[in-house]
């Protein structure tokens, strides 16, 4: 690989975090745009937000408890391969430069993750009673997902649950079920700034620096995959977090050192070869909240191949409606993410209400079971997409005031 040949390389013109925030134009010194928030000139790249867009769709798609989609189908959606593919456009413009510093790094963390996720965390603990009091959560019965019983909080459990979100634990609340991807997130930044830090320290040469790094990562998913696929011991949050931050450096990698144009037909037709054949072998199902998946190699080919298809044909129809539709929730993917399972509780409640289901009628884990039924399915996509993108309207507005 012909990797980063001097300290003061500086990559291409485009600068961004986590994949949740836009590219920019560093000669023209533009601002922006954040989290959806117009605060620059610079157009986005619209197939980067179509491929977080159409990931997070997935996201809200598949956490349905619905038949709808045959599992053959399920794959060609991108799931369950979406979580793999946005900690890789996390990396897209990641900048070495900026990682090596990790004080001013961390803090833009903390800026752009930390606190607006922390905020909505809180609300949601300091909620709990609302939702207990509403039946989100019965009272008496069990959280699906950890088996312990719903309970009315008193201050110590709200105090507790305060403390856990600020230490970024995550405290349990139903409503926040894919929160555990942002904190991945914030831990797998940290590590990689901490890491390229302690890397340039004590190494001179860029080029070995790049190769380090990369080793190091490369022990470090192996290990955390040994770990989890056969010792069965996983340490909640670190060896995903491990796992993400080789995701991470990957999308770097192949979006500022290879300088991937995601343009040739003939690659895209390999790319959607090759994720058929991942998807068809595959023995073991990808949880990336569980850290497991078949293997390394499966796990980066399959994730890079879904990516260059979807990218490519993005890309050949980048001004028509449907793209436009999907990159608006690429845009937002940090709320919806946050929020989506908020808006599939509160479609419970219409559906209850108008008496399509009633509180005995069979739940998943966020929504009811519903089969096949097209309309409900898409009552609960709407609900599950729109409330997150309604609260970034409303913040928005209330900004401009």
């Amino acid at each position: 690989m012909n990797f980063i040949r001097n300290r003061n390389f500086r990559a291409d013109p485009q600068t961004s975090l986590e994949g949740f925030i836009c590219p920019q134009n560093c000669d023209k010194q533009q601002k922006i745009k954040v989290f959806g928030r117009s605060v620059g000139g610079h157009s986005r790249d619209v197939t980067v937000d179509f491929l977080k867009g159409w990931a997070m769709l997935s996201i809200v798609i598949f956490h349905q408890s619905t038949s709808l989609f045959p599992e053959w189908l399920a794959n060609l959606m991108m799931n369950p391969w979406n979580v793999a593919v946005f900690f890789i456009v996390a990396g897209y413009y990641l900048k070495w430069e900026k990682m090596i510093h990790p004080v001013p790094f961390i803090k833009g963390k903390l800026k752009s993750l930390y606190i607006p996720a922390t905020v909505i965390y809180l609300c949601a603990v300091l909620s709990h009673n609302l939702f207990v009091n509403i039946g989100w959560y019965p009272l008496g019965g069990l959280h699906p997902a950890t088996g312990v019983p719903f309970i009315h909080y008193g201050l110590k459990e709200i105090v507790l649950g305060c403390g856990k979100v600020l230490l970024c634990a995550g405290s349990g609340e139903l409503v926040m079920g894919a929160m555990w991807f942002l904190y991945t997130l914030i831990y797998s930044m940290v590590g990689l700034s901490l890491l390229a830090w302690i890397v340039n320290k004590f190494i001179e040469d860029a080029i070995k620096q790049q190769w380090i790094v990369f080793l190091i990562l490369l022990l470090g998913v192996v290990v955390s995959c040994i770990f989890t696929q056969k010792l069965g011991f996983t340490i909640n949050r670190v060896n995903v977090a491990i796992t993400a931050m080789f995701l991470i450096n990957i999308g770097r990698l192949v979006k500022q050192r290879l300088k991937v144009a995601f343009d040739n037909p003939w690659m895209m037709a390999v790319c959607l070869l090759t994720f058929i054949q991942c998807f068809i072998l595959s023995h073991v199902r990808l949880t990336m909240a569980k850290n497991e998946f078949q293997d390394i190699g499966w796990l980066v080919l399959g994730s890079l191949s879904i990516i260059y298809v979807y990218t490519f044909l993005a890309k050949r129809i980048e001004k028509s409606f449907f793209v436009n539709c999907i990159s608006r929730i690429g845009k937002d993917s940090f709320y919806v993410m946050a929020l989506h399972i908020l808006g599939f509780f509160c479609c419970n409640s219409l559906l209850m209400e108008f008496g399509v289901f009633e509180e005995t009628s069979e739940k998943g884990l966020y929504t009811f079971m519903y089969g096949k039924n097209i309309i409900i399915f898409f009552l609960y996509t709407i609900c599950g997409i729109g409330l997150p993108l309604s609260v970034v309207c409303i913040k928005n507005k209330i900004k401009g005031i």
